[in-house]
């Protein structure tokens, strides 16, 4: 019974954080989560290195460190994956739920 009641709080608390990130996602497209404004051209470091020029070399060009240039490299690869996962995000999610539904009906016909 107590593994039951773990496997519903825990398949509760990633319904609760997957809520969280996506209204988060949600006030940062309405512009009401803003934060620090961008000190760096975004799209003029991704041109560069577009161009094939190093981390390094954009960065020297640019006066960034290239910790901040590489930073934005790795965030441009990231949003480009997770814009590919979305269908994949609610495939995975509506699979939670028949998992847990099926788990809880196994659990009932066993007790």
């Amino acid at each position: 019974m107590l593994t039951l009641l773990g496997a519903v709080y825990q398949f509760e608390r990633e319904m609760l954080l997957e809520r969280k990130i996506e209204g988060i996602a949600k006030a940062k497209l309405a512009g009401k989560y803003k934060g620090k404004p961008n000190s760096i051209d975004r799209k003029c470091v991704l041109d560069l290195l577009d161009k094939g020029l190093s981390i390094r070399n954009v960065a020297k060009e640019l006066g960034l460190s290239p910790v901040s240039v590489q930073k934005i490299k790795f965030d441009q690869k990231k949003s480009n994956y997770l814009s590919s996962l979305t269908v994949t995000k609610v495939t995975l999610r509506s699979f939670s739920i028949k998992l847990l539904m099926l788990t809880l009906c196994a659990t009932m016909s066993l007790t």
